[in-house]
């Protein structure tokens, strides 16, 4: 009973405290569990990663045997697997493990300190601040640091072993902080620092380090040390990642002095915590800033004060010691990569400073009292808690992160870069656009930043832009394939065929074995009608690949379209036999048996694709259309009821079905069915549509003038402009205030050269609708007919006022400023009707402007 006492005493305290501080520090971190995963690595990491995906034999020896993104830790690889197995890619299941890891970490801290001074209390307060402390928030929150709480993890169980090895030299404690070092190093190479620490240890726990025996202990960890080291080492070699800055041995010296005040004034109070923090922007002659070299005093303090306390205080010696010991690799003394510090870096370091707090606030010879020492440890840990909270906030998903970076500094180029990313992702390209710019502007060698600004800049239509940003990219690495690819999509898109075949060319010389560069090259030579030289390329994609479905369907719409039925109809069947459970497969299959006149067999084709994707309208749809044209009404009108159901905002399927239900006599089911398919669409407004309905326009009154107007434009689109001419004035006879109807007037009246009558119709539409752009773009060219540029040019300029992104505004001014002979102003205007998108002025912007 005695004994079961003493076990009790011993061990309830500390397990009391670490409840209470697994609790707080679960609080502080919560926010953290409603985050994604981030662009800053984690779909690289997580994403991408595809040794996480399984835990087959395969992966398991490729995680203990490569390289990845740079770095070798495959326990960090292995646990990231083990989480993607209980849920994918559930982001909750990587941030919790994560929480849990660094709580654990927590109370190994408790633990190791505990052993090693015998101090309950301040054992609690350092493990109660590591484990709220908001510097920590990047080693947490962020999914792709793994690799940080779980070295961490192991370095702790290490030196807990080795701590309770010293006394009594028990070798199985031995044996176990041999063990956990090497599993720390197997997640980390950062962990390679305890072998040194251990020194540390034996100095405070009075041991004379120098004793021959107690060097001979450390060899094994010495040994692991340097081949883990040599391993990180060639392992951020080989993937490029030890990227040099280029800093004089003074400037080092500045940074490194800066890195280590700045992670000591972050531990004491958690100020401006950030992604990335980059190096300063040097004078024009090189010259650092003036607080980088005033930081080299205090640096210098911290290093007297650590050689000071070799005799004079075990603790504080300890304290520095295990700061500076565990962080000085990291103070870019040999610069690596392109940020100055990082506050990840003071995971395990920040340690030692929480060690001299729970010192020095549990020393009576400076805090008397020991409810002032709770009191202050309770307020400093509330702070930390909200700290932390809030930080981990920012780590919700890559907007977040990226935005607050570009808060606290804006001159970060990866950070505009990233933020651009995550822009395009959510379609706003826009604001990637304004991002890339930014970053760009700030660093004119970041050619990533130009190729996504192409992408995004041709997602905008802005096909001129693009061009010129791949071209930038191109300037700094001619060897990157998809920037090739990229310009000659928008160079396609401009219709300059040539060129665009061209870039095709370059890059399936540079990446041969890249399939989707034949099926895009076959693509743009089916656009310019040489469809056997796009066979050529899909039958090249198939010899490298025999079962690229994408070369077969690709094959069968050029020999479709080569009239070479039963060609195409043989490339599908290889299709639908290589992947059988594609539905769009069956559903172009059906087609083609329909043009065939195999008309059961694009039944079933039809019915096959329903199977596979009932959720689809377009199986319905198809199958409804071939059993009308079989007289099979009831199955057809069940299928168009299911496709309208499934795509309500389809005029067309609406349309179909009017046309079944008057076959089934149904005619009020028709007209409320074709009303329906008017309403979405007003294309089937037209006269031609009513007809085969068997209803007039007289009865759909509330829609006459607007039907008469569609069906005017459609009459004027088919050459039958006089028709057209007269249906608008019926139209406008029943509703005289039609804008729309007087602007359709007005274009048909210029096409039959009556510019009075134009004038006329375009001044009416103007006088109903003031701000009618198209309207004045219209009455401009009017007036440039009429031989009187500047009424012209100031309609014109008055449309572009209107609406600066009416492109067409700008191409018709543009042909103004020509024919007066402003080719300047005309280039101008040109350039940007292009840059919206309107390709028909690209011709002329090649001819009249490109090289002059």
């Amino acid at each position: 009973m005695k004994t079961n006492n003493r076990t009790f005493t011993l061990f309830a305290p500390p397990a009391l405290w670490m409840a209470l501080i697994a609790i707080a520090t679960f609080i502080a971190y919560f926010p953290a569990l409603n985050g994604t995963f981030t662009n800053w690595d984690d779909m690289v990491y997580v994403g991408g990663n595809p040794y996480i995906k399984s835990l087959s034999a395969k992966n398991l020896v490729a995680m203990f045997s490569e390289n990845y993104m740079g770095n070798y830790h495959p326990l960090a690889m292995l646990s990231l697997a083990i989480d993607y197995q209980i849920n994918k890619f559930d982001p909750v299941v990587f941030h919790l493990t994560n929480i849990l890891i660094h709580i654990i970490n927590s109370m190994l801290v408790l633990l190791v300190l505990k052993r090693l001074t015998g101090k309950l209390q301040l054992a609690v307060i350092a493990a109660l601040l590591f484990g709220v402390h908001a510097l920590h928030v990047e080693s947490v929150a962020w999914i792709s640091e793994r690799k940080d709480v779980l070295y961490t993890c192991f370095y702790l169980l290490s030196l807990y072993s080795y701590v309770r090895y010293v006394p009594g030299r028990d070798k199985m404690w031995f044996g176990l902080s041999l063990l956990f070092f090497l599993l720390s190093c197997l997640s980390k190479g950062q962990a390679v620092t305890l072998a040194v620490t251990l020194f540390l240890v034996d100095v405070f726990m009075g041991r004379k380090w120098t004793e021959l025996k107690i060097l001979v202990e450390k060899v094994p960890f010495l040994i692991l040390a340097l081949i883990f080291g040599i391993v990180a080492f060639r392992a951020q070699a080989g993937a490029d990642a030890t990227i040099m800055a280029n800093f004089p041995i003074q400037q080092r010296v500045a940074f490194a002095s800066y890195g280590l005040v700045m992670y000591i004034l972050k531990l004491f109070y958690p100020f401006t915590l950030s992604v990335y923090y980059p190096y300063p922007i040097l004078g024009n002659v090189g010259e650092v800033p003036f607080i980088y070299w005033l930081c080299i005093l205090p640096a210098l303090a911290f290093v007297v004060a650590l050689i000071l306390s070799w005799k004079r205080s075990k603790p504080l010696f300890f304290g520095l010691g295990f700061f500076l010991l565990n962080i000085v690799l990291l103070l870019q003394l040999l610069p690596v990569g392109r940020a100055i510090m990082a506050d990840r870096y003071a995971y395990i370091p920040s340690i030692g400073y929480f060690f001299l707090v729970g010192y020095y606030l549990t020393d009576r010879k400076y805090i008397k009292s020991e409810k002032a020492t709770w009191g202050i440890v309770a307020v400093y840990a509330l702070i930390l808690i909200f700290l932390t909270f809030q930080q981990s906030k920012v780590w919700r998903n890559s907007d977040t992160l990226w935005s607050d970076c570009i808060e606290k500094n804006a001159r970060v180029p990866v950070a505009w870069y990233n933020r651009g990313n995550t822009r395009m992702d959510s379609a706003n390209y826009k604001g990637a656009i304004a991002d890339y710019t930014e970053c760009v502007n700030l660093d004119a060698t970041f050619w990533r930043a130009y190729i996504n600004r192409g992408h995004a800049r041709s997602m905008e239509k802005d096909y001129l832009g693009s061009i010129a940003d791949f071209d930038a990219t191109l300037r700094f690495d001619s060897t990157v394939v998809n920037a090739y690819i990229n310009r000659a999509v928008s160079r396609k898109m401009l219709q300059d065929y040539d060129n665009s075949l061209k870039d095709y060319n370059i890059a399936i010389r540079l990446k041969p074995e890249q399939l989707e560069l034949y099926t895009s090259r076959a693509s743009l030579k089916s656009d310019m009608k040489d469809y056997d030289g796009a066979l050529s390329d899909l039958n090249l994609a198939l010899k490298i690949d025999p079962k690229y479905t994408s070369a077969y369907t690709n094959r069968a719409a050029v020999k479709k379209t080569m009239k070479d039925l039963a060609g195409a109809l043989a490339d599908y069947n290889t299709a639908i036999e290589l992947d059988p459970k594609n539905s769009e497969f069956y559903n172009n299959r059906g087609n083609l048996k329909f043009q065939l006149d195999d008309s059961q067999g694009a039944i079933d084709d039809y019915t096959t694709s329903i199977r596979i994707s009932p959720k689809d309208f377009l199986g319905y749809k198809n199958r409804g259309a071939v059993r009308f044209s079989r007289k099979l009404y009831t199955e057809a009108l069940a299928d168009l009821t299911e496709a309208i159901g499934l795509s309500p905002k389809s005029g067309d399927l609406y349309y179909t079905r009017s046309l079944v239900k008057k076959a089934m006599n149904d005619l009020a089911g028709a007209k409320a069915d074709y009303t329906k398919a008017a309403e979405l669409d007003p294309n089937y407004a037209a006269e031609g549509f009513m007809k085969n309905i068997g209803i007039s326009a007289g009865e759909m009154p509330g829609l006459q003038p607007a039907q008469m107007n569609k069906q005017a434009m459609l009459m004027e689109s088919s050459g039958r402009v006089q028709d057209a001419i007269v249906l608008y004035k019926k139209a406008l006879g029943v509703k005289p205030d039609f804008p729309e109807a007087w602007y359709n007037l007005g274009n048909a009246y210029g096409k039959t050269r009556q510019f009075g009558e134009a004038m006329n119709c375009l001044n009416n539409a103007i006088r109903y609708k003031s701000d009618y752009v198209q309207a004045l773009s219209s009455r401009g060219i009017a007036y440039a007919s009429m031989g009187k540029t500047d009424l012209a040019i100031s309609d014109l300029s008055a449309a572009i006022k209107g609406d600066p992104t009416y492109a067409i505004a700008y191409f018709n001014r543009a042909l103004v400023y020509l024919n007066s002979g402003k080719r300047d102003l005309a280039c101008s205007d040109l350039q940007k009707a292009v840059k919206m998108g309107y390709n028909a002025a690209y011709p002329i912007y090649k001819k009249e402007c490109q090289g002059k």
